[in-house]
Parts: C-alpha cells; structure tokens; sequence
C-alpha cells in the first residue's frame, strides 16, 4: 500500500488512518480479463493547494473534487459506495 503510493504519486503515503476503511473485489475486463481483483481501500492525507506529479501510465489525470462533484460514471464502480462509507466518518 506504501509502495503504491509512492510509485504512482510520487509521495510517502500518509493515511489518514492505518487499517483500510473498505473492501471490494470485481471480475477484471479489458487486457487481464478474467480474474477477481480484491482491493483494500484506503484514505490519504493531501493537500488540495498542492501540485501532484503522477504516473501518467496509471492515470490520464487526477484531481481533487467536493463530495458532489465526483464524476462517479467515470470511476471506479465502488467508489459511491466508499464516499457514503467516509462522508460520516468526516
């Protein structure tokens, strides 16, 4: 989880909290169709003021939203279901 922050942010992970707070796995399509994917979700500490380099073959771009301006149709399936797990935690 450490690593991954690192190799595709560029920056130490800093988790807001230690455990993950979500779990989810899905059936992969596209090049590596076919096998069950499990991730373990996890919250950052950021700052929304700060430029973020990124690895651009893992991202086309990142940005920061508000609550309701998540572009959910373009994201990953889970992830209205991980916002509404986060927002009373908050």
């Amino acid at each position: 989880m450490r690593r991954e922050c690192e190799e595709e942010l560029f920056v130490p992970a800093e988790f807001w909290r230690e455990e993950p707070l979500f779990l989810t796995s899905r059936v992969t399509i596209g090049l590596t169709a076919g096998h069950t994917d499990v991730t373990f979700w996890y919250v950052l500490k950021g700052d929304s003021q700060k430029e973020y380099a990124f690895d651009a073959e893992e991202f086309n771009a990142i940005a920061w939203f508000g609550f309701d301006e998540i572009p959910y149709e373009k994201a990953d399936p889970h992830l209205r279901r991980f916002i509404e797990k986060l927002k009373p935690l908050l």
